[in-house]
């Protein structure tokens, strides 16, 4: 019989146990010789065991696979997924054996080799007897967790073709569990949709007719490691999802007297390397396939290109290239003339140079053409080029040259391919040409630009905005956002302005007043139109155009105040009559206490000296309101609960209302927060507004009902707090309310001065707020007081 040839990876300690069972090796068993040993430590003991013995040994594995002759590899490491790559990379005619079941088998090797040992010595040894079958039965123990715990999928059935051991690994592989199988004949359940011997049957039973018919069948052949074993690859359809590959090893178990007690089987899932077989095999196909289109393709590429040999021959020229040159392929393949084209004198193009494999040179040579490696194919490289001799006005080229490598890796030619990109370098030249008018333009221009990329960063930033805000270019441009020169109170407003429709439709800001922080961190009053930027329909960034109105607002509030002084010249004769008449009433009250006096008549003095604080009042309001009305002033803010300021100005107002017969009605927001405001200035403003209210409806009378001023508080989008203060009295016509705020006018003759409103619409604007009103004849007014809501004020 000839020697099976055996190799083993895994050189440690197992290995030097293998190797010596196969040396003593007992007649009647297969003869084995082994021919190689792997492993990655040199220094592993069964490797140099192995060496002493004048045995091939390696660190890579894979160079057992030229072993002439191999029949058996012995794998050892104990590594699941090492022992798959061996499976699947191993020549098809050579076995695998792993170490679960390379150790299974020297165990019963041992045992036999002990048994046999202790007979022939019995009768002198018999207490050596009683160790070696303890020992004996412990092996066997040994044995049984191995089987369960081998990662190879195995089972054993004793002579009557029952199961006695199914592992684990056979549990995964078939689906059916150990306690089911264990003591039944059902091992042919996994495998067929009917009853049929398994191999392992086959073996028990040891009928040559039936073995002849199952190797005719199966494609059986004798298994090189075990005595009167059997292998085969076989195709189960029936197990697993798509049917399952398995390579099956079946061998006898027998007794000391050589008689069959059973048969154990294994098996190995080589399902994965089937699939890879038929897939390398369509590959391949598909790469032949494939190669003979390679040709058309070049040939009908619309990117000019051509191919050289190792030789710097032209073996493809294509059609594309032959339009870009004007050079035929006919002419051109089988020569060196690829140079011709694009020089006026022979010299080596790029591809020569990879050819070559001439790194130096080609840096050197092309580094003033913008040189640099291919991010697509490996040792190739892209440069950009003027070619002056190339067409009527030269052309630029964009060329790309890579290696064309044979399986060792080593280069058998090159392909070059062009792209004529003159048109685009036109363009980029104008556009540059532009670019530069359009900066020239954002620089020179009088009002300040500043745009601002997706996450807000700026990016442009022209003279004037750095004149208006105090900034050089270079400390903002990348460098801050638009929060950075922008009040919180600014930067939300202008969010909101961009996003809503209060100063032009969304996405755009027209016209808007915002303060700005210069580099002083100085409040600029500035005048700003804008829009968002969109590209894709996706929001990239921003730009504003800005106008500084500290030179605007100056000259506005000279020409108001010079309007203010002169209104004032205009009115004092339009006052003299109300002066006057307080004068009187002063003179009176002065009388009544001279008359009182001389009377000794003290309720008559109070009575005069009342007349008197009453006119004096009057002019005290008239003087205070002249100078508001006439200076300028800034709010001294607080936050201030403005329900609070309405009940305090309903108190001072409650006698006289009273007096008139007008109902007070509260509709104050419990909700409402503080809010930033001059508490003295916006109270006289209320005040002011209340007490025309009660006017209103005791001027002309009220003749249905009682006369009614409500007072509402509430906060609208975008405002902080709002005061509307409404009557049900007589209500202005057309004509009076076109004059409400202007030259001193009134509709209550002698009672009133004409400066209330108009200093209640400057404290008003000097808070940044709104005052507006409705009315109508017969039916009352209504006014509204608006105050921003300030994010950020400074305390006075």
């Amino acid at each position: 019989m000839k020697p099976y040839n055996v190799a083993i990876i895994g050189a440690g300690s197992g290995c030097l146990a293998i190797m010596d069972m196969i040396s003593r090796v007992q007649p009647g068993q297969p003869k084995m010789h082994i021919v190689g040993v792997a492993d990655i430590n040199l220094q592993a003991p069964g490797l140099r065991q192995a060496q002493s013995l004048n045995i091939f040994t390696t660190s890579n594995f894979k160079d057992l696979f030229s072993i002439p002759d191999l029949d058996l590899i012995i794998e050892l490491t104990g590594d699941p997924d090492f022992i798959q790559t061996i499976q699947d990379e191993k020549p098809a005619h050579v076995h695998l054996m792993d170490h679960t079941v390379a150790k299974l088998f020297f165990d019963f090797s041992r045992l036999g080799d002990e048994k046999r040992h202790v007979e022939a010595e019995g009768k002198e040894h018999s207490h050596e007897l009683q160790a070696s079958e303890e020992e004996a039965r412990r092996q066997k123990r040994t044995a049984e967790g191995i089987i369960y715990g081998s990662p190879t999928p195995m089972f054993v059935i004793d002579k009557d073709h029952k199961i006695i051991y199914w592992n684990k690994a056979c549990e995964n592989l078939t689906g059916f569990s150990r306690e089911k199988m264990i003591g039944t004949h059902r091992q042919w359940e996994p495998f067929y949709r009917r009853r049929r011997p398994l191999l392992a049957d086959v073996i028990v039973d040891n009928d040559p007719e039936q073995i002849k018919k199952t190797i005719k069948k199966m494609g059986l052949h004798r298994s090189p490691v075990v005595e009167e074993g059997y292998e085969a690859e076989y195709f189960v359809p029936h197990l697993g999802e798509e049917g399952t590959h398995l390579y099956i090893n079946a061998a006898p178990i027998k007794d000391d007297k050589g008689s069959i007690q059973g048969a154990i089987i294994t098996y190995q899932d080589f399902s994965e390397r089937v699939k890879m077989t038929q897939h390398l095999k369509a590959s391949e196909e598909e790469t032949r396939r494939q190669k003979k289109t390679v040709e058309g393709i070049i040939y009908g590429s619309p990117i000019p290109m051509f191919v050289l040999d190792k030789n710097h021959k032209i073996t493809y020229w294509n059609r594309a290239v032959e339009k870009l040159t004007g050079f035929r392929s006919e002419e051109m393949i089988g020569t060196d003339r690829h140079w011709e084209p694009f020089y006026p004198f022979k010299r080596p193009i790029l591809a020569d140079f990879i050819i070559d494999n001439d790194l130096e040179t080609i840096k050197e040579l092309y580094k003033r053409m913008h040189l640099r490696k291919s991010p697509v194919a490996e040792g190739a490289y892209e440069a950009e080029h003027f070619f002056p001799h190339l067409g009527e006005k030269g052309t630029h080229l964009y060329f790309n040259a890579a290696p064309i490598k044979d399986d060792l890796g080593d280069i058998q030619g090159a392909v070059i391919t062009y792209q004529d990109f003159s048109e685009r370098v036109k363009m980029i030249r104008e556009i540059e040409k532009r670019e530069v008018f359009v900066q020239n333009l954002i620089q020179n221009s009088i009002d300040g630009i500043i745009a601002t990329e997706a996450k807000g960063k700026i990016v442009i930033f022209n003279r004037g905005a750095a004149k208006i805000l105090g900034y050089t270019p270079e400390e903002i441009i990348g460098q801050m956002s638009y929060p950075e020169i922008l009040s919180g109170e600014t930067g939300v407003a202008i969010r909101d302005a961009f996003y809503g429709d209060q100063y032009g439709p969304p996405g755009k800001i027209i016209n808007m007043e915002a303060q700005f922080l210069n580099k002083a961190n100085e409040a600029i009053p500035l005048r700003l139109s804008g829009t968002l930027l969109y590209e894709a329909e996706k929001e990239v960034g921003s730009v504003v155009f800005i106008q500084d109105l500290r030179e605007i607002q100056r000259l506005q509030r000279e020409k108001e105040r010079a309007e203010r002084m002169a209104a004032i010249g205009r009115t004092v004769a339009g006052v003299a009559h109300y002066i006057k008449n307080i004068l009187n009433g002063l003179q009176g009250g002065a009388y009544v206490i001279n008359s009182a006096m001389g009377k000794k008549d003290f309720e008559l003095v109070r009575k005069g000296w009342s007349m008197v604080e009453k006119n004096i009042e009057q002019i005290s309001h008239i003087v205070t309101d002249m100078l508001i009305y006439s200076s300028e002033r800034k709010p001294r803010y607080d936050l201030v609960n403005p329900n609070e300021v309405v009940d305090e100005v309903l108190e001072l107002m409650w006698e006289r209302a009273k007096l008139a017969g007008v109902v007070f009605v509260r509709e104050l927001d419990p909700e409402l927060t503080p809010v930033a405001m001059d508490k003295t200035a916006i109270h006289n403003c209320l005040l002011n507004l209340i007490g025309n209210a009660v006017d209103a409806c005791t001027l002309g009378g009220i003749v249905d009902g009682r006369g009614i001023v409500t007072v509402k508080t509430d906060k609208p989008p975008g405002w902080g707090v709002r005061f509307r203060i409404t009557d049900n009295g007589i209500g202005m016509d057309k004509e009076a309310q076109h004059k409400l705020f202007t030259d001193f006018f009134t509709t209550k003759g002698y009672k009133g001065s004409g400066l209330g409103l108009p200093v209640t619409q400057k404290i008003v604007k000097e808070h940044g707020g709104e005052l507006i009103f409705k009315s109508e004849v017969g039916q009352g007014s209504s006014f509204s007081l608006m105050l921003p809501e300030k994010r950020s004020f400074q305390r006075k």
